[in-house]
């Protein structure tokens, strides 16, 4: 009986050395595990902070677009102000060559007639 006392402890010695050790393999894995999961973790955080910089940058790119877009809708109003203006300088310069030639007739006629009064022989008809 003794003998299968010592037996049975040494069944459950081995076992427990068994045990132990698939518990110490079982916490190494863990800790490599808890290590890999760390630096996943870290990974993830970097890549957070890469998708929070990129939706700042899209802001960024957005705003400016919109900017540049108020921008040319300012210039092409102006364009549009500055043709009306031009149309209008064109017409006031045509309206302002036609006084001009009209005064210039009327005094090259009146100029045309003092000179004809000068002449001799127009006073003697006259």
């Amino acid at each position: 009986m003794r003998q299968t006392l010592t037996e049975e402890r040494d069944t459950a010695v081995k076992k427990m050395n068994v045990a132990v050790e698939e518990l110490e393999d079982a916490n190494e894995k863990f800790d490599r595990l808890a290590t890999i999961y760390e630096n996943q973790w870290k990974d993830l955080e970097k890549l957070n902070q890469e998708v929070r910089q990129m939706k700042d940058d899209i802001t960024l790119y957005q705003e400016a677009r919109d900017s540049q877009h108020l921008a040319e809708n300012i210039c092409k109003e102006q364009l549009q102000q500055r043709t009306f203006l031009m149309r209008e300088y064109h017409s006031l310069l045509q309206v302002s060559k036609a006084v001009l030639t009209h005064y210039n007739l009327s005094t090259k006629m009146q100029d045309e007639m003092a000179a004809a009064e000068s002449m001799p022989h127009v006073k003697e008809l006259g």
